[in-house]
């Protein structure tokens, strides 16, 4: 016969332990069983603290709708239980972190909102998997999305498309009977070998180039990665080629030499980058390259203005997005462990690397100066990078194709061939008509001349140090941290911005070549803060 248990009797001393002074469980039984002869299991214990109502101890997580949001994020970006529990954990400075968080509570949070991570069990339920991994497939090779995708991009792009799991055995035959001759094709591409490159962590190094596989037919591509995690950080396609790009170091350490911010070289030796293109080539622009080149052997395309309008009307947006979804793929998926560099190269996700790097890895990244910022920003808030052709153009070609009762939008599973052809000969016969010239966006200049100014700035500077320390007006030590900036204004209120409020002394640095004179006319603009 069970022995009977007077719960009544010790529920003031129960209270008092595990709600007001907070102990676990199990030290409330240890307790209860020494000093009071009280032994009862801890599921009698549950069962009465559910019965008594008592506060629970573990804050209910499944109500907060931040944390639901992340998750479903993180399982968006492809990202494992485990990935999950630690990026969530993890104090981050621009989210809320939760290092409370348990792998039971996040697996119940998971379950409770239908955040699932397998398919399930049973012949039925993988058949019924398999079945819609085809169609995802099949549908991706008709538009054109996935021609050249491989197993580990292919699996990556059946998560995302159809927000389900698949095993690699089960996806592999999906592949094979859907696309047996490309399967044959990858199979037969040639090796390339890799020289070890190592980074220590995440916004160490970022790789910077351009794409210019398409440019005679009119796109642009720009992108670039982050060298230790391979994640990409921005990717873009324009009409025409740009000359360089900005950044804002020396705001945060003004003795960093301009050449210590950028490292310049030839492409062979920008290896993150350049293994990323020939990524993006197999999976995406060889299969819009060698479209154009055969309209280009049937003299159906002859690289003038009228001839690349007609291009980017009809594919600007079709290459944009299927790069936006390429991208999108590849910060997704898992990167193999690879024997031979396991030593120095990372392998996991490539946004999960970049955003939660494992434990010991330094993330370099550093918030910019807010000012400099700003400064940066307003030179080109005139400037859309969304935008391909002007709106004069953009309303001739719509126009055009109304006229011949076409639409004026395609995807690649559309005849988007026949339209460049109907619009490259309207425009044609628009201009022979009624004569003029096509408008074109006019191409952004500028970034040489702001790299040809900062090595002026840096001789200026070095000029301006030696000068001091061999004049006779001070024998003591130069300070050397001091701000350099362009500017044709010598406010100095808007030198003492640029100075973060710090008082300083404007002056202007005189090279060999000057005169002493100094006019509105010679002033070249460049002036050292000193504080």
């Amino acid at each position: 016969m069970p022995k009977f248990l007077d719960w009544d009797s010790q529920y003031r001393t129960i209270y008092k332990r595990y709600v007001e002074e907070g102990l676990s469980l199990t030290e409330v039984r240890r307790i209860l069983h020494e000093d009071h002869g009280f032994l009862a299991s801890e599921r009698a214990y549950r069962e009465r603290f559910r019965i008594w109502d008592f506060p629970s101890k573990q804050p209910k997580l499944h109500l907060d709708s931040e944390l639901v949001e992340r998750i479903k994020q993180l399982w968006d970006d492809n990202y494992s239980s485990r990935s999950m529990l630690h990026s969530l954990q993890r104090p981050h400075p621009d989210r809320k972190s939760y290092p409370e968080l348990t792998k039971r509570q996040l697996d119940y949070i998971r379950h409770r909102n239908r955040i699932l991570l397998g398919r399930g069990t049973g012949q039925a339920r993988k058949d019924a998997t398999k079945e819609k991994a085809r169609s995802i497939v099949e549908k991706g090779l008709r538009e054109g999305q996935t021609l050249r995708y491989g197993q580990v991009y292919m699996s990556t792009y059946v998560r995302t498309q159809g927000g389900m799991f698949i095993s690699e055995k089960d996806l592999r035959e999906v592949i094979q009977e859907v696309d047996p001759k490309g399967v044959q094709n990858r199979r037969i591409r040639r090796l390339h070998k890799r020289e070890r490159y190592g980074v220590p962590g995440p916004n160490r190094v970022w790789s910077i180039d351009g794409h210019d596989k398409l440019s005679h037919f009119g796109f642009e591509i720009y992108g670039c990665i982050d060298a230790y995690s391979r994640c990409i950080m921005w990717c873009f396609v324009v009409p025409f080629d740009s000359e360089g790009e900005r950044q804002v170091s020396k705001a945060k350490n003004p003795d960093l030499e301009f050449y210590k911010i950028y490292s310049f070289g030839t492409s062979t030796r920008n290896q993150r980058i350049e293994a990323w293109w020939r990524l993006l080539a197999e999976g995406k622009t060889d299969t819009y390259r060698t479209l154009f080149e055969r309209l280009e052997t049937d003299n159906l395309f002859n690289g003038g203005a009228i001839d690349k309008t007609a291009m980017q009307f009809i594919y600007m947006d079709i290459i944009r997005s299927a790069i936006h979804d390429f991208v999108e793929i590849h910060n997704r998926h898992r990167i193999r462990n690879q024997r031979q560099r396991e030593s120095y190269l990372p392998t996991g996700r490539p946004k999960e690397l970049y955003n939660d790097p494992p434990t010991g890895v330094t993330d370099y990244g550093a918030a910019p100066t807010e000012f400099v910022l700003e400064a940066l920003l307003d030179e080109v808030k005139g400037y859309d990078l969304e935008e391909y052709l002007v709106p004069e153009t953009r309303v001739l070609c719509q126009d055009l194709l109304r006229a011949k009762g076409m639409q004026t939008e395609y995807t690649f599973e559309d005849d988007h061939v026949a339209a460049y052809l109907v619009l490259r000969k309207e425009l044609v016969l628009h201009f022979e008509t009624n004569g003029g010239e096509i408008q074109l966006l006019p191409k952004p200049v500028g970034a040489m001349d702001w790299i040809e100014e900062q090595k002026e700035i840096e001789a200026q500077k070095t000029a301006y140090i030696e000068q001091q320390q061999s004049s006779a007006q001070t024998n003591q030590q130069i300070d050397k941290d001091f701000l350099l900036y362009q500017t044709d204004d010598e406010d100095p209120s808007i030198v003492h911005n640029y100075n973060a409020g710090r008082e300083a002394q404007i002056v202007e640095a005189k090279t060999d070549g000057d005169t002493g004179s100094e006019t509105e006319e010679d002033d070249d603009g460049v002036v050292f803060v000193i504080p």
